[in-house]
């Protein structure tokens, strides 16, 4: 174990093989992970310089699924300690304090309480979140929206983050920006939010981890190591802006990588034209790449140890004819559709080290102008919007259990997945009352289920659980219960969101069973009748 254990730190660094080679799959079928866990945590209280027999002191043998128990075990003994802190206040403010009709006793919440308005949820929960202390974060969280009967199981808590989120991400917000091309979402660098409110976003990405919600987030893998304090790299900013990552591509071993994509700053593209009088000056609406990594890369242009992060319209930096080729160089940005003239505004460089302005690229420093645009673009441009982002997630879910986490099992836990297997849910499937699998109704229904589009099956997860991801443990583990509701033929199914239960009329035809269902899952906003 100790051999596998160095391996695995070697192999961390640059991740020659990949991490998941190191699994036991098999081990959480033999271990009892939470009670191996529970174990760990009681020996470092009593002797925490002694290490034990523990597999948790192994944690690179676990998969996703195996850390996801570790994460929720964690989190568990946490939110009991928090209450019990809580419940001991109240004992203790009960005996000794003194209380006067102007000084009650004001009791504390042993859980995590968000009472919130649909119609101003960001403000009312970032300012309840403001006035908390970090403790606080550690207690179950409950939210309850002003003027509604749900008592919240877990359904209404998945609904007020995937509303919220989903406010506060959209670019009209101003904290966050939607990358073309890959359709992932960063970190708005030039925005006018304060810092708090990158801070108070972490918090509730951090609450939903904490308190096992799934969330829809569109953030690349590189959050996620930044996160977990490991580097970006290059393939992190082809992922997240695959017009610009692309073209700053190097094959590792090999000095040449011929480029296939457009737009970046620094960089060369070519258009065959016999005649470059009618190029000049026009935006064609393809360019073709040429090699940056050959060793004419000097001769074709001259670039700088800068970046361009003014005016973000396209500009012609110079065109130079070599060999029946234009060779244009472009400040960074992308061809947007329907431009046809070249567009000149005011620009702002930023060096990339210092000197960078009197420093030109050439073949033996162009590695070193790849990893510091790299470094530019995903960290230094957005260090104070992700620090404070981090602080706040941090702050709820950090911890020796998440720095065991691999990058792309911490993605899963937060978004989970998309791996639909809608067999394995009606296999998994319970009923109640006189339901059973070969019932009329539920016939029709999951006929009527496994008709409709994927779109349409997202909506009705959406709609029976509070949300349209798959844990990362998969759909086996997704449990769903169909019972008979007294509604008649007329009536709509209705779905209890926090125990993921559906109440289903006993339709006689499956064109009514079609057209209740599709009326159904277009309302998933509520929780007037959970």
């Amino acid at each position: 174990m100790e051999m596998l254990a160095k391996l695995n730190k070697v192999n961390e660094s640059h991740e020659i093989i990949a991490h998941s080679k190191f699994y036991v799959p098999d081990l959480k079928e033999c271990v009892d992970i939470k009670e191996d866990y529970i174990r760990w945590v009681q020996q470092k209280l009593q002797e925490p310089h002694r290490q034990g027999r523990h597999f948790y002191n192994y944690p690179f043998l676990f998969d996703g699924e195996a850390k996801s128990v570790l994460l929720q075990t964690d989190a568990a003994l946490q939110m009991l300690s928090a209450q019990e802190e809580a419940n001991m206040s109240n004992v203790i403010g009960l005996m000794f304090a003194v209380h006067t009709p102007l000084q009650p006793f004001n009791p504390i919440n042993p859980c995590l309480i968000l009472n919130v308005r649909r119609d101003n949820l960001v403000q009312d929960t970032l300012t309840q979140l403001q006035g908390k202390n970090p403790r606080d974060f550690k207690r179950p969280l409950k939210v309850k929206f002003e003027g509604e009967d749900g008592i919240d199981e877990g359904g209404v808590r998945k609904e007020l983050f995937r509303l919220l989120l989903c406010e506060v991400m959209d670019p009209t917000f101003d904290m966050f920006t939607t990358i073309d091309g890959s359709n992932f979402q960063w970190f708005n660098s030039s925005t006018s939010k304060d810092l708090n409110m990158f801070r108070m976003i972490g918090t509730l990405c951090g609450l939903a981890i904490y308190n096992f919600t799934i969330i829809d987030l569109h953030f690349p893998l590189a959050l996620f190591k930044k996160l977990l304090k490991k580097p970006v790299l290059l393939d992190d900013l082809i992922e997240l802006m695959p017009d610009i990552g692309s073209c700053c591509d190097i094959n590792i071993g090999k000095k040449i990588r011929k480029l296939n994509l457009t737009g970046v700053a620094g960089l060369v593209f070519s258009r065959k034209n016999k005649n470059p009088a009618t190029f000049a000056g026009k935006v064609v609406s393809e360019l073709i790449c040429v090699d940056l990594w050959s060793s004419d890369v000097d001769c074709i242009f001259k670039n700088n140890f800068w970046i361009d992060v003014g005016d973000r319209t396209l500009q012609l930096k110079h065109s130079k004819w070599i060999e029946g080729h234009i060779y244009t160089r472009l400040l960074p940005t992308r061809l947007k559709e329907g431009i046809t003239d070249i567009q000149f505004g005011e620009t702002k460089f930023v060096e990339l080290c210092p000197g960078g302005k009197d420093k030109e690229v050439n073949n033996e420093n162009k590695h070193e102008y790849v990893d510091l645009y790299v470094d530019y673009l995903l960290n230094k441009s957005v260090y104070e919007q992700f620090t404070a982002f981090s602080e706040g997630f941090l702050a709820v879910c950090g911890g020796h259990v998440l720095d065991c986490f691999h990058p792309l099992e911490l993605q899963a836990i937060v978004v989970g997945n998309e791996d639909y297997d809608f067999e394995e849910l009606e296999k998994n499937t319970t009923y109640k009352g006189d339901y059973c699998r070969y019932h009329q109704t539920i016939n029709f229904f999951w006929e009527v289920f496994h008709e409709m589009s994927l779109v349409d099956k997202k909506k009705f997860l959406l709609f029976l659980t509070g949300s349209d991801r798959i844990p990362i443990y998969g759909m086996k583990h997704l449990k769903i219960i169909i019972q008979p509701s007294s509604g008649g033929e007329d009536s709509l199914p209705v779905a209890l969101t926090c125990f993921s239960v559906l109440n289903l009329p006993r339709y006689t035809t499956k064109e009514n069973m079609q057209q209740k269902l599709l009326v159904a899952i277009q309302h998933t906003v509520g929780f007037g009748l959970n």
